[in-house]
């Protein structure tokens, strides 16, 4: 807005009527999560659980996720690793007779795919929304169902108000948000608990190297970063074993 510019004072157009299809849907998820809603889970009172991977657990405080948590995945550039990355984490949070809710709101969510990666599918509820508003109602809904061991989203843009209503209904849920963000919104305020990064680099044929690196984790220590190998036909991820520095390797030739 130019500094000459006066604000309008009229009115916002009306939000556009509930549609059929978009009321059914929106019927059916309420239905679904009342009824995860008498399953009884107790986390609040188990210790933390692991992700699945040694080495990420360790860049954990306790090594390991603690009910309520809301994380954030950052993609540095399609096919970075990420997405696999985070469905795998969410597969191994949930527990035996537990349930799952992958919010996909571009479509890409490809079940028998997720089975490889670990997903029950007979415990996995899919909602595919068609617009934004109805992305983040079913995001809320979903976080705060305690009937919910972990809830997988991706996201695009989020306003601080919003990311904060997600962040306590994840705590009211007792359950885990996990949230795929590109890197582009890095710089935007986030109510996360964790935040990860995750930037592709040069691998083998076979296998994709990545480094994750935690940008925030209240209470973690020791180090930020590990490197990777995402093999994408197994699902198998392996921690790479960084190389000396070609320096410390002469001297320990010469020694």
């Amino acid at each position: 807005m130019l500094p000459s510019e006066t604000p309008s004072l009229k009115a916002s157009p009306p939000d556009p009527p509930v549609t059929e299809t978009r009321r059914k849907t929106i019927d059916h998820l309420a239905r679904q999560l009342r009824g995860l809603e008498h399953t009884e889970r107790a986390l609040s009172t188990d210790p933390p659980r692991s992700t699945g991977f040694a080495p990420l657990d360790k860049l954990l405080p306790g090594g390991g996720v603690r009910p309520g948590m809301l994380w954030e995945w950052l993609s540095t550039c399609e096919g970075s690793g990420a997405g696999t990355l985070m469905l795998l984490s969410g597969a191994r949070l949930v527990a035996a007779h537990e349930n799952l809710v992958v919010i996909d709101p571009s479509g890409t969510f490809y079940p028998p795919a997720a089975v490889r990666l670990g997903f029950d599918l007979q415990r996995t509820v899919v909602v595919q929304p068609a617009r934004e508003r109805d992305t983040l109602w079913a995001l809320e809904q979903a976080l705060r169902c305690q009937g919910v061991a972990v809830t997988i989203c991706w996201l695009q843009h989020i306003d601080d108000r919003t990311y904060r209503r997600l962040q306590l209904a994840t705590e009211q849920g007792e359950g885990v948000g996990l949230l795929g963000r590109p890197a582009k919104f890095l710089d935007q305020p986030s109510w996360a608990d964790v935040r990860f990064q995750v930037r592709p680099l040069q691998g083998s044929s076979q296998a994709r190297r990545l480094r994750l690196e935690r940008l925030r984790c209240r209470g973690a220590r020791g180090p930020r970063h590990i490197e990777l190998e995402l093999d994408d036909e197994t699902g198998a991820v392996r921690l790479v074993t960084e190389l000396a520095p070609p320096t410390i390797v002469a001297r320990a030739a010469r020694a």
